[in-house]
């Protein structure tokens, strides 16, 4: 056995000066030859090429070494040969393209959503704190309103000590102030001409918006609320229920009525 250099050579636009062949040297390779295998004083061996799996059958003369390559696939760390692997490399697929947009897609309806819902939460205070506005209006309203054994009405309301007919008590039994309304001489409307003079006459009271006292609208956008009234008499306490609603608010404000001052008339 014994050892050869050998140059391996790819195409080249330089004609080889021996054989015509346009060649490039890429490296060089150690190539051992078994003893006896020389013909007419040539040497044929197969070489593999760097960095591949084919290989460059070579003629080595006695006096001239080369190899010729059969194969265009050169040693991977050769410049030349890997600019074309580096640009099919570049870019994006058409799955990575199609995933990015399909994850922006799902991203920007959670944003959407979560940008209407903040819409939507961020209006709800503002119903609520009208409402309240209406219903704490209101039920302050009610509160100052007599709370006597008679109905205002009543010649006697100044000098009851019992809601009965009696000579210490109201002159009729309509005139007995209860949780409904004491209509006594007329319808009473809480803007009319006869207008409430006891808290009862407030039980089952409706106010479309937000009027005031002498009929006047406070603000025609707050038209979309509504308010009613329920009160409820037991023993010397009267509880005032005032509720306010308009679309999804619904506010509900209780307030409680003593009759701590029962011959005081308004």
């Amino acid at each position: 056995m014994y050892t050869r250099k050998a140059r391996v050579y790819s195409i080249s636009a330089k004609p080889h000066f021996f054989t015509g062949l346009t060649m490039r040297p890429i490296t060089t390779k150690k190539c051992d030859f078994p003893s006896g295998s020389a013909q007419n004083g040539r040497f044929w061996q197969q070489i593999p090429l760097l960095g591949t799996s084919q290989a460059a059958e070579i003629l080595l003369p006695n006096s001239t070494r080369f190899a010729l390559e059969r194969t265009y696939r050169i040693n991977p760390r050769f410049p030349r040969q890997n600019r074309s692997t580096k640009t099919a490399q570049a870019g994006l697929s058409l799955i990575e393209l199609i995933l990015f947009m399909l994850i922006i897609s799902v991203a920007l309806v959670g944003i959407t959503q979560i940008v209407n819902l903040t819409t939507v939460a961020s209006a709800d205070p503002l119903r609520e704190k009208q409402a309240l506005a209406i219903a704490e209006s209101l039920l302050e309203e009610i509160e100052l309103q007599a709370f006597t054994f008679c109905d205002p009405d009543d010649p006697q309301a100044g000098t009851a000590e019992v809601a009965l007919v009696a000579a210490n008590g109201c002159s009729d039994a309509a005139l007995i102030q209860v949780a409904t309304p004491t209509n006594f001489g007329g319808t009473e409307t809480r803007t009319g001409a006869l207008r409430f003079d006891n808290v009862g006459d407030y039980h089952g009271y409706n106010m479309p918006g937000a009027v005031d006292i002498n009929g006047n609208v406070i603000d025609a956008a707050l038209g979309g609320y509504t308010t009613s009234v329920d009160v409820f008499l037991t023993g010397e306490v009267m509880r005032i229920d005032v509720r306010v609603v308009s679309g999804q608010t619904n506010v509900l404000l209780t307030g409680y009525r003593y009759r701590y001052a029962p011959r005081a008339i308004p």
